[in-house]
């Protein structure tokens, strides 16, 4: 793959053009010519449009049509990622994921635009499901979805980054690679958003210093231009002086965080599983009877250290809520707390390693959450908070427990 150093610039924008049902069925006709092809649209996501697809004597399939915020390294690392979940989860009989027919990424047919081929799973999302469940059927939901976590997180890489096929790895820095697949060059929002996809600095990480570091330098870089351009326009341009004082803010945080850093992570290498960060109820699919058929959206899935694996799947600490359904709100949360003890429990049985874990990091996940959320005006005051606690010594909430009222 000789091409795999050079890919097109990023889009800064979002779709220069629309993709249409025309242009993926003239797209998926060279790949089947002279069967009957019939394209719907499905949904779309912040970088993606997805449309049914019925071929001519095949099962009914997606077509995740994509913008190019990360040239080739998205499409290349969401096809390793799928494959050796798929691998995964065939090994232990777990939750199915999305098999890939078809990809690429050169954006050379009439669609103009990277695009994957995979089958459809069976299943409304557990956002639908979730009121049609009662609690024995939501906790079932949840045990399966550890066992899923748990199997995860057998599968051991030495380096934080997303996965591609090995045949890439001669055109990158060398790194370890299980199987048939490694972790080379990160793709996460925070590091192609805006102009960042064209960051230096990429990875694949060592550890979690590096990798924490990184982020905060993307942060302090955009800061930095906020402030230099509201001086620039002298106050009198599209930044206001409030932008510019939250920008301020953040840096003094970024500041703050970089010691922290020093004080509570090892600087060591350290080992790395694939996790779903955001595996909210609408990832999920699941059966009437609350069976989980599928998890969906590994476009920006990374292996990250142990102690980032080790937390609660988003829909448990951010679950589904429905407009015009009437609940005692203290019996929703008594269910939440029991869905997340639930939760625990099973990953006690399943994997004594990731218990230990969980208990041990709590303090790292809150550092992490406030490295994403420095930029945050709604949580800067949350941050510096729990910032004084840390160097004052005294009780220390968890940061993240007490943002999402755990």
């Amino acid at each position: 793959m000789p091409g795999l150093l050079v890919p097109s610039p990023p889009i800064q924008a979002g779709w220069v053009t629309e993709p249409t049902i025309a242009s993926v069925e003239a797209t998926l006709q060279q790949h089947f010519p002279g069967r009957q092809i019939t394209v719907d649209f499905f949904s779309q996501g912040a970088y993606n449009k997805l449309f049914q697809v019925k071929i001519e004597n095949s099962p009914p399939q997606l077509i995740r049509v994509s913008l190019p915020v990360d040239p080739m390294y998205k499409t290349l690392s969401e096809v390793a990622t799928l494959k050796a979940v798929d691998s995964i989860t065939s090994k232990y009989g777990t939750i199915p994921v999305p098999k890939v027919s078809l990809f690429d990424f050169e954006r050379k047919s009439p669609l103009h635009y990277e695009w994957i081929l995979m089958n459809r799973l069976d299943g409304m999302t557990l956002h639908n499901a979730w009121p049609l469940l009662n609690i024995v059927q939501k906790a079932a939901g949840v045990r399966q979805i550890a066992f899923f976590m748990a199997s995860l997180f057998q599968t051991r890489f030495r380096h934080i980054g997303n996965l591609y096929p090995a045949t890439c790895f001669p055109l990158e820095s060398p790194v370890p690679i299980s199987g048939t697949v490694g972790p080379g060059r990160i793709v996460s929002v925070p590091f192609f958003k805006g102009t960042r996809a064209q960051s230096p600095e990429r990875g694949p990480f060592k550890n979690s210093t590096c990798w924490i570091h990184t982020r905060l330098d993307l942060q302090l870089q955009d800061a930095s231009d906020i402030i230099s351009n509201y001086h620039r326009q002298h106050g009198q341009g599209a930044i206001t002086w409030l932008e510019q004082e939250n920008a301020l803010r953040t840096m003094t945080l970024i500041s703050d965080l970089r010691l922290l850093i020093e004080a509570i992570i090892p600087d060591n290498p350290e080992e790395t599983v694939l996790h779903h960060e955001d595996m909210h109820a609408n990832n999920i699919l699941a059966d009437e009877a609350g069976k989980i058929t599928g998890i969906v959206d590994w476009e920006c899935v990374s292996a990250l250290p142990l102690w980032k694996a080790c937390s609660f799947p988003k829909f448990l600490y951010d679950p589904p809520r429905h407009d015009g359904v009437s609940l005692d709100a203290s019996k929703v949360r008594a269910n939440d707390r029991h869905l997340r003890d639930e939760f625990l429990h099973q990953m006690e049985i399943l994997s004594p390693e990731w218990i230990k874990i969980y208990w041990r990091t709590q303090l790292i996940r809150d550092l992490d959450f406030a490295v994403d959320n420095c930029h945050n005006v709604a949580r800067h005051a949350h941050i510096s908070r729990w910032i004084f606690a840390l160097r004052n010594r005294g009780e220390i909430p968890s940061l993240f427990a007490s943002i999402y009222d755990l």
